[in-house]
């Protein structure tokens, strides 16, 4: 065997081993999750603060657009699975256990939803009355 074949087969090998050991570590980070509190506490803190100023925001658009009813309500959950999904996506990168203590659903939707439900039936009846009654 020439010199550069030995050279090749002893690159391969390394190359070999540390594709091995990458995939040891990354199996490692997987199974040993360590969270920190205080970083799951902002998270939670400006999760909570997003969905409430969101919606607020959902509540004036369907206050202004006139919606009534079903369609209102319809409005708000379309608004809050989009920034919900969006949130998902792009800001946690598809990896949203790294960023919230409980479940997804939980975290993301479930205090998203139940939190702002109350401002966004107040800005919703505020700016249809003042857009379409007075």
């Amino acid at each position: 065997m020439s010199s550069s074949a030995r050279q090749t087969t002893s690159r391969n090998d390394n190359t070999n081993a540390h594709k091995q050991q990458r995939r040891n570590l990354e199996e490692k980070e997987e199974k040993y999750l360590f969270v920190n509190g205080e970083s799951i506490a902002h998270n939670a803190q400006i999760n909570t603060k997003t969905f409430t100023s969101l919606s607020i925001l959902s509540g004036s658009i369907a206050g202004i657009l006139g919606a009534t009813d079903w369609i209102g309500f319809v409005w708000y959950c379309a608004t809050i699975l989009v920034v919900g999904g969006v949130t998902v996506v792009f800001r946690c990168k598809n990896e949203p256990k790294r960023f919230a203590a409980e479940s997804v659903g939980s975290a993301i939707f479930g205090q998203g939803f139940s939190g702002g439900f109350a401002s966004f039936i107040l800005f919703w009846t505020l700016f249809y009355n003042v857009c379409h009654l007075f």
